[in-house]
């Protein structure tokens, strides 16, 4: 189930709903956590149930290649995985449903990427395209779920949000190829680096929009030195490099809230540390289950 996983997907969602309640006048100021929490618990029924739905579909790739997996290994039924992953994806978009059509329509989309993946990912390089896309919508979501309507026309703060989304779609594209060489043991192909730089292209404009530019470079540093290290000390194997990139995502949103919570009073400092927390347990969730 990739449990290692899920802290980052979460943060991704409480961030995207944390920029909207910030930033977005039309966001509801008095009621924004429900929606904030039912957006991160969607998000963690979506990833469980796009694991559960890869290792189904896999299982005869796996019992080839991978037979100490949990299907090919006869640990767990076949059925057991369809199942509880179709109603992982139900009840993902069925929660966003409840807060709202657009972020219904958003996790529909999310469930939409799943299948596709699901089916296709180990036929075509470009399937990396829709798993990013996973990533990538959550913030979008959870924004949606907290203001509950579509942006208005040159809003700053939506421009911030799709940022966001933007960051987070070239580093999960970066560390999905890079995965294509875990089975194998290979090294980095050169084709994945170019999208970890391009993961901050987006974001480089932050820091000289005002009031975000006193504290934006801060934000900046806890991603770029993992990912220095990550390209460093520990590239040695696929393995990895992709865990530890798949636990850095979210410092991505940490980039973000830093800056945008200035924009705004009254805000508890805490919730700048819930992007590091969710980084730490990852980390340490890697020791106990696999990441991928």
């Amino acid at each position: 189930m990739r449990v290692a996983n899920l802290p980052g997907v979460a943060s991704h969602a409480a961030s995207g709903g944390l920029l909207a309640w910030w930033l977005l006048p039309t966001a509801s100021h008095g009621a924004a956590w429900p929606p904030i929490m039912l957006a991160a618990a969607a998000a963690v029924l979506l990833c469980l149930a796009g694991n559960l739905l890869n290792d189904w579909h896999d299982q005869a790739w796996d019992a080839h290649h991978r037979p100490g997996r949990a299907l090919p290994s006869g640990h767990f039924r076949p059925s057991t995985f369809l199942v509880l992953g179709m109603c992982g994806l139900l009840a993902g978009v069925a929660l966003m449903f409840a807060t709202g059509m657009l972020a219904g329509m958003a996790a529909l989309f999310i469930a939409a990427c799943v299948a596709i993946y699901t089916r296709l990912h180990k036929r075509a390089l470009w399937t990396v395209v829709p798993l990013a896309l996973c990533r990538a919508t959550l913030p979008v979501m959870a924004a949606m779920a907290v203001v509950g309507s579509l942006p208005a026309g040159g809003d700053m703060a939506w421009w911030i949000i799709v940022a966001h989304a933007t960051a987070l779609f070239a580093w999960t594209c970066g560390l999905s190829l890079d995965a294509r060489g875990e089975s194998t043991g290979d090294s980095a192909g050169p084709q994945a680096a170019p999208w970890f730089l391009l993961a901050a292209a987006p974001l480089i404009p932050l820091p000289w929009l005002q009031p975000l530019s006193q504290v934006a470079w801060i934000g900046l540093l806890p991603a770029a030195i993992w990912l220095v290290i990550v390209r460093g000390p520990l590239r040695h194997t696929a393995k990895q490099r992709v865990s530890a990139l798949l636990a850095g995502l979210p410092l991505l949103d940490l980039l973000v809230l830093l800056p945008a919570s200035q924009s705004t009073s009254g805000q508890p400092v805490w919730i700048l540390w819930l992007p590091l927390v969710a980084f730490a347990i990852g980390r340490g969730l890697q020791r106990i289950a696999a990441a991928t």
